[in-house]
């Protein structure tokens, strides 16, 4: 069985449908099709999120629903569109040595922990956690700021690593937001199950066609179940 999906394999490579593996230490060089569909998956939502933020701050009742509206609905906004923006520069800078799309690879690592941090904060400062939820805000956002630090000084290099850096930064703090309140564990639990099953993809570049635009879709779903959680139990 294992043979017979590496002749697949070879034949999906051969017919352009994805490409072989990266070196050690190198990045994945996607084929056509799916420079194209990683640009197609993340942009759909882009739109979608703009409104979603509208409707939050329409509804918002209090200065920190507003602040909470405006942190988290940019960075639901700019996960999606600083993520297109890097793949279509990818597609057609194929020497990836410009300025630009290093510039663009670095901001979609960014992104990944200044929207962890963004997602929490609803959670965190629309409940009556009092200096608990600021503290523990404090904590997500200064790991963001350590894991941008992290990501400009080893970029491409420990990728294990930093995917555990992203995971740990998304669970952790949720075990310790739960022990003070059950409020939208459902949608929490769900998004998480997403998002870990999209790992899976986000590791596979390479081995399976189209795995980064599943990361995607898994991705963008599971923003799209905490975000339902958000506006429902606290802002519809």
């Amino acid at each position: 069985m294992l043979e017979r999906w590496r002749y697949h394999q070879q034949q999906l490579i051969k017919h352009g449908y994805m490409s072989p593996c990266a070196c050690h230490g190198e990045a994945y060089r996607p084929a056509d099709v799916e420079h194209v569909a990683n640009v197609l998956t993340h942009m759909v939502s882009i739109i979608p999120a703009c409104y979603a933020m509208s409707l939050m701050l329409v509804e918002s009742t209090s200065s920190s629903h507003q602040l909470c509206g405006v942190v988290y609905g940019l960075a639901l906004i700019m996960l999606f569109t600083v993520s297109t923006i890097f793949h279509i520069i990818s597609y057609f800078d194929k020497s990836r040595e410009s300025r630009m799309f290093k510039l663009f690879h670095l901001s979609d690592r960014y992104m990944i922990y200044i929207f962890i941090s963004a997602s929490y904060m609803p959670w965190l400062l629309l409940q009556n956690f009092g200096m608990f939820g600021i503290n523990l805000v404090t904590l997500v956002w200064g790991s963001a700021i350590a894991g941008i630090i992290y990501s400009t000084m080893f970029h491409e290099k420990h990728k294990m690593f930093q995917t555990a850096l992203y995971l740990c930064q998304g669970f952790l703090p949720c075990f310790a937001m739960l022990s003070r309140s059950s409020k939208g564990v459902n949608e929490i639990a769900l998004g998480g199950l997403l998002y870990v099953t999209g790992v899976v993809f986000f590791k596979s570049d390479g081995k399976l066609p189209g795995a980064h635009a599943m990361w995607h879709i898994f991705g963008s779903t599971a923003a799209w179940v905490h975000h339902y959680g958000i506006w429902i139990h606290f802002y519809a």
